[in-house]
């Protein structure tokens, strides 16, 4: 899974830096496994070429509704229009974040399915139909992942995944709480100050994470949630 994302999010950064392009798409389904394990950058046929017409260089909001349970808080919650290439960064997270949750042994297994639904599955309906969330997630990266049924959240036997999981918390909330709105605007100076300005801090963070040793020998994905769908 780290390596197939991994090789993603280069792909992202690669996009971005080389072509100017915001996928505005990111999610699970679109992170395709190689038959050597590693991972393709999927479904950007679509993505537009970077304009420097929003807060942070965004684009508009996606026209696309995407998968719910990966996209980025601050425009699930409609706190912002603009989809900048930090928005696609912090989905890279909610996958990685969402698929150990699910898939391999935590402490939380017996509130799996809380975590599930007050994190990802954070909406609610207005009354023209729009769908709202992402608050829950916002906090979780606020707070640093100390929040609601995540808090102390620890994977078993995993502990350079444990190492990834804090560090990309931690790169996130620390973008959000320069950005979030009702905030003084930081200038570019402040913003250059963040990690998560460029790819670079996170490509570092995956690279250490899949150089460090105590993986587990058998890591094989267990479905706790079976009959769950994507939204």
């Amino acid at each position: 899974m780290m390596t197939a994302v991994a090789h993603a999010f280069t792909a992202h950064q690669q996009a971005y830096e080389k072509c100017g392009i915001i996928h505005r798409d990111i999610s699970a389904a679109n992170i395709l496994i190689t038959d050597d394990g590693g991972g393709i950058l999927n479904d950007g046929d679509l993505a537009p070429s970077h304009q420097a017409d929003g807060q942070h260089g965004g684009l508009p909001r996606h026209e696309r509704t995407g998968t719910w349970a990966f996209m980025p808080c601050l425009l699930q919650g409609g706190r912002s229009n603009a989809h900048t290439i930090q928005d696609d960064m912090e989905s890279f997270v909610h996958i990685v974040l969402y698929h150990s949750v699910r898939y391999l042994p935590h402490n939380k297994t017996n509130v799996l399915e809380a975590i599930l639904e007050q994190i990802f599955d954070d909406v609610l309906v207005d009354r023209k139909g729009v769908r709202r969330g992402g608050g829950n997630k916002y906090a979780l990266f606020r707070l640093r992942g100390e929040h609601c049924m995540f808090s102390g959240f620890q994977l078993v036997d995993h502990p350079p995944l444990n190492a990834w999981i804090e560090g990309a918390i931690e790169s996130v909330g620390e973008w959000l709480e320069a950005v979030a709105p009702k905030r003084p605007k930081p200038t570019e100076e402040d913003l250059k100050t963040l990690q998560l300005i460029t790819h670079q801090p996170l490509v570092d963070l995956f690279d250490r994470c899949l150089a460090q040793a105590g993986w587990p020998m058998d890591d094989k994905a267990v479905d706790r949630m079976r009959r769950r769908v994507f939204r």
